[in-house]
């Protein structure tokens, strides 16, 4: 429904250029290629730039365009293609307003990814509606196969266009979010994360068709139209509510995810659902209750735990348990001393690893080793730069 109504304005203004096109108007009949034009690049922007000086049309030009290898109809159709891209850069490029859309700073970090992160710079996403554009191209005055090219727009004619698209994307937008409100306490995790996100990407795209116009024209009627206004209003708390409802869902979800993951002793896993509810609110009492629960068991889980690696020669998955409760602050100095030791059996280890490939002429798994290596090779540099020299040798 919404790509067919972007159509219809799309032909709605596309038909009424025709129609000014038909009326008899030379500065308004649209050419393929003036072949009466004979101007050099100069000549050419400075003809048009005189022209369409004042301040309703939108204008941009394309000098000194190659079209060697090209049939006429090509150069035609590539040169408009690229006018009409260089025009909706121009006219993003007025626009410096940067436009992001976060949930609120009590959204936990799972709301946020339902949105997927959405953000977006109006400046440099934005689509541009440039239905009703004219264009001149013509043929250098002495070199062959040199074009210059000129697109405009009526600025009225784009302002009108950016304003009906505006209200046009709002309507939809008022429509869903209340349909989503009516119906929220029926929703999933997952269905309203998603339904949120379009709600944002929508809102989005009018918050950026709406910077355009106000860089394009000397009046306010986007933000000062009543019927914007009273949508506007309507809109700000209810994706709150729907905000706020995603927020008590989530935290419900991650309760219940530590609980478990407590339970199967799967610590590193409890103690990320309760960081991230815990990062945007330090006070919530469940969460704290289960990260001093997790944080105790994980601790005397750890010795024995660390111990059973090292002896099967994980020194990796060692590592990274080591690593992961450092992070989430499970007996620091424990970890931190273990960390030393770990390091030092890994460096080995791997060492050992590499040479046995260097024995057996496998340079590639060698040199993979290497990389792994590396980051510890200040522990003995002295061993790490004879086993590079050794796998260079051999590579070589």
């Amino acid at each position: 429904m919404q790509r067919l109504s972007i159509f219809l304005i799309a032909v709605l203004y596309a038909c009424t250029s025709f129609a000014q096109n038909k009326s008899g108007k030379q500065d308004e009949e649209e050419l393929n290629i003036d072949e009466k034009c004979n101007c050099n690049a100069n000549q050419f922007q400075r003809k048009y730039a005189e022209k369409f000086v004042d301040d309703k049309y939108i204008t941009d030009f394309l000098l000194d365009f190659n079209a060697q290898g090209e049939n006429r109809d090509s150069i035609s159709n590539v040169m408009k293609e690229k006018l009409t891209v260089s025009l909706a850069k121009k006219i993003r490029s007025k626009v410096t307003s940067v436009e992001t859309h976060t949930i609120s700073e009590n959204t936990t970090n799972n709301v946020t990814n339902a949105q997927d992160n959405y953000v977006s710079t109006s400046k440099s996403e934005s689509n541009v509606d440039l239905s009703g554009t004219y264009f001149r191209i013509c043929p250098d005055k002495k070199q062959e196969n040199i074009y210059h090219g000129f697109v405009y727009i009526k600025k009225a004619q784009f302002l009108t266009a950016q304003l009906s698209m505006y209200k046009l994307i709002l309507n939809e937008l008022q429509t869903q979010v209340n349909l989503i409100t009516k119906n929220l306490m029926d929703y999933n995790l997952k269905d309203l994360s998603k339904e949120y996100s379009n709600c944002l990407k929508k809102k989005d795209k009018a918050d950026q068709i709406a910077f355009i116009y106000s860089s394009v024209s000397s009046n306010n009627e986007i933000t000062d139209n009543a019927e914007i206004k009273k949508i506007n209003e309507t809109l700000v708390p209810k994706l709150a509510q729907i905000r706020k409802r995603l927020y008590n869902k989530d935290v419900d979800k991650r309760v219940d995810s530590a609980r478990f993951y407590i339970d199967a002793k799967r610590y590193p896993e409890a103690m990320a659902n309760i960081d991230q509810i815990l990062k945007v609110n330090p006070d919530h009492e469940q969460m704290r209750e289960l990260q001093g629960k997790c944080s105790k068991l994980w601790a005397d889980e750890a010795p024995g735990k660390i111990e059973d690696y090292v002896k099967n020669k994980k020194f990796e998955e060692a590592l990274a348990y080591v690593n992961q409760a450092i992070y989430y602050k499970v007996s620091e100095n424990a970890m931190n001393q273990q960390l030393g030791t770990l390091n030092q059996y890994y460096f080995d280890d791997c060492a050992s690893k590499v040479q046995a490939k260097i024995d057996a002429k496998d340079v590639v798994n060698a040199k993979k080793l290497m990389k792994k290596l590396q980051p510890l090779s200040k522990l003995n540099p002295q061993k790490y730069d004879e086993l590079s020299k050794a796998v260079a040798k051999i590579d070589w």
